[in-house]
């Protein structure tokens, strides 16, 4: 099984917890927080000095919080979907298509991009 995979069925893990058991949800957005939180530090490490990818990484990412917070607040308020769910069914939503356009438009290096010059490819890779 590929990591694709394994994303979708933990949105709906989530999905399913936030329905069953607020314990349950409790502790598996824990869980979720002790495996992903080590990826956070080093994402942020610069690739070279003239990167300027992490940065802005790390600010779009900020960026995101302070526009679902109150996006989340308002779905709850309105009793959109059930209440409380709703900020689980929305995002996780949400995020399953933000993954989908990342797998079909992130390359794992330049050699493998479709769409990228020969000159900025050596560029890439000095």
């Amino acid at each position: 099984m590929d990591l694709s995979w394994m994303y979708i069925y933990s949105k709906y893990i989530i999905l399913l917890a936030s329905r069953t058991h607020v314990g349950l949800l409790i502790g598996i957005r824990i869980l979720t927080g002790i495996v992903t939180g080590p990826g956070s530090p080093s994402a942020a490490i610069p690739l070279s000095e003239r990167s300027t990818v992490p940065p802005l990484s790390q600010a779009g990412s900020n960026f995101g919080i302070i526009i679902t917070t109150p996006l989340m607040s308002i779905t709850i308020e309105e009793y959109f979907l059930g209440g409380w769910p709703s900020a689980f069914y929305v995002f996780g939503m949400l995020s399953c298509l933000w993954f989908t356009g990342w797998c079909r438009f992130g390359y794992n290096s330049p050699d493998q991009h479709p769409r990228i010059s020969n000159e900025e490819c050596r560029f890439l890779k000095k």
